[in-house]
């Protein structure tokens, strides 16, 4: 399947409207998008590491959704 490319800007803001939905994620920040080589999916990025009171359960909620983006967008390659 072809991904659509999205920048990391983009794909951030989808993963912060998706945070705000859950309250497991109310005290949780995330880094940027940042590009890596494909990996074995295709998938060329990766969410920074974020932090929080409870980061494990605001991770446990959203690791679907970040999937299915990754399965959805690739960002463009750096120049």
């Amino acid at each position: 399947m072809t991904r659509s490319i999205k920048t990391p800007d983009e794909l951030r803001e989808f993963l912060l409207t998706e945070t705000e939905k859950h309250t497991d994620c109310k005290d949780s920040y995330f880094g940027g998008i940042y590009w890596h080589e494909p990996d074995e999916t295709g998938c060329n990025w990766q969410v920074s590491t974020g932090k929080g009171n409870d980061w494990s359960k605001c991770i446990e909620r959203i690791l679907p959704f970040i999937q299915r983006l990754q399965e959805d967008y690739n960002i463009p390659d750096p120049e």
